[in-house]
């Protein structure tokens, strides 16, 4: 695997490549998370030079999801239908976590961060529910959305307030 900042566009050789040593799922505040100790990285502060890298697994190694899951690389730049209408391109993927964001609400639907034609962000619950069909090869999210769900999750220009 690799490391690299975060939104990584370059080539792997441009990335830190690093070797898993061993893995462990914390409790507590950090529950929900997983810690991965790095070949050549053995104490916190080597670690703490890798804080805010993204961990980059290539695609041939990735291990098979069940038939309902699709990683979150594949779904980034998939067009979000509502019905015929295009809504937008699936710019990112969010997770709600605990109002100190120390751990992912795993019982809460992901939000896709979806640019409108108009530059606009509007954030669709990612919720088998609305979902009609994924096909990540053809770049393309079928749901179908509750009335008025787009225009209420919409940021102009992508705009937080």
């Amino acid at each position: 695997m690799f490391l690299a900042p975060p939104e990584f566009a370059g080539e792997e050789a441009e990335a830190r490549s690093a070797e898993v040593v061993s893995f462990w799922l914390p409790v507590g505040k950090n529950e929900g998370r997983i810690v991965l100790h790095f070949a050549g990285v053995d104490s916190i502060s080597e670690a703490e030079l890798l804080a805010g890298r993204e961990v980059i697994v290539p695609q041939e190694e990735r291990l098979p999801l069940e038939d309902d899951s699709t990683y979150i690389s594949e779904l980034v730049g998939c067009t979000v239908y509502d019905g015929a209408a295009a809504v937008g391109v699936i710019a990112d993927v969010q997770f709600a976590t605990t109002s100190d964001g120390s751990r992912r609400l795993a019982e809460a639907a992901p939000l896709l961060a979806v640019t409108s034609p108009e530059g606009d962000e509007i954030l669709i619950p990612f919720a088998k529910a609305f979902l009609v069909r994924v096909d990540t090869e053809a770049k393309r999210v079928e749901m179908t959305l509750p009335e008025g769900l787009v225009e209420v999750n919409r940021t102009p220009d992508g705009a937080r307030g």
